[in-house]
């Protein structure tokens, strides 16, 4: 039994029912080895759950990358990230996010991804002043990090919406044009309309 394997199993179980809903034995269960077999590889939960985000960064960065090279623009790379984000986000139950700052170890790990990614928004923002597609005079730190807090924060259906309409008013003449392209605006109860995965 590998490592990684045990690390899916376990991380499937954690975003489904939360970190302290799920025990060592249950996870040892679901992988159909003894518990003894799994704390062979990993010592205790906070050694198991460390790894797991080990391998989530690595594999959302990989997401992340991806979407930021079919971007055209700072605008779309904006986007594509906070909609390929909030997907992800969508196979967490809301437990996790509370229970991980029990563990002080992957707590760390999800904080310094976070840091990581503010980073990465700061950018295209840069960017995009840069290019036109976003007013000069926000803070844009404060954004970044209103962007960072939707993502570790449990949000409701309207959360999409409401981001749109706060990313539309950061945008120029030329922000808006790109942003009204990329989205389609004109149908929003269309399910598989941009808008509403996009953010």
């Amino acid at each position: 039994m590998s490592k990684d394997k045990i690390s899916k199993v376990a991380m499937n179980l954690f975003t489904s029912f939360g970190i302290k809903g799920i025990s060592m034995n249950q996870i040892a269960g679901a992988l159909q080895i003894s518990k003894k077999t799994l704390y062979e590889e990993f010592a205790n939960k906070e050694k198991l759950l460390s790894y797991c985000m080990d391998n989530e960064k690595e594999r959302v960065k990989k997401i992340l990358t991806r979407g930021e090279q079919e971007a055209r623009n700072p605008l779309e790379m904006l986007l594509t990230t906070i909609h390929d984000m909030n997907q992800y986000k969508s196979n967490y139950c809301p437990a996790f996010f509370k229970d991980i700052q029990q563990f002080d170890e992957s707590s760390e790990k999800m904080n310094t991804f976070m840091a990581e990614q503010h980073h990465k928004y700061m950018q295209y923002f840069k960017s995009g002043i840069e290019e036109g597609y976003f007013i000069a005079d926000y803070k844009y730190e404060a954004i970044a990090s209103l962007l960072i807090n939707n993502f570790s924060n449990w949000n409701t259906p309207q959360q999409p919406y409401i981001m749109l309409a706060f990313i539309r008013g950061i945008c120029t003449p030329k922000g808006m044009e790109a942003l009204n392209n990329y989205c389609s605006p004109n149908s929003y109860n269309d399910k598989d309309n941009k808008i509403g995965i996009v953010i």
